[in-house]
């Protein structure tokens, strides 16, 4: 197999959808965020049990909103 023919480049999303993550544990911190980060995506915000925890991720990505229910998080994904 020839690698050097697969696309390693994906395409954008042509109706991006918003992110919020549910959770602010290590996966987040350490893959998804970076991730999106690389990728350009813009994350709406984070929910998680600990606010604490949620705050100090958000301020060290620049995510502007940690939500304080499950309920506002999960709101904001709806189109």
């Amino acid at each position: 197999m020839n690698f050097d023919t697969i696309p390693q480049t994906p395409d954008p999303p042509t109706r991006p959808r918003k992110i919020v993550s549910i959770g602010a544990g290590g996966i987040v911190r350490d893959a998804h965020y970076p991730a999106y980060r690389t990728a350009g995506f813009d994350i709406a915000g984070i929910y998680d049990l600990d606010t604490a925890k949620a705050r100090a991720l958000a301020d060290d990505f620049g995510i502007a909103t940690v939500y304080g229910t499950i309920e506002e998080a999960t709101e904001q994904t709806k189109e």
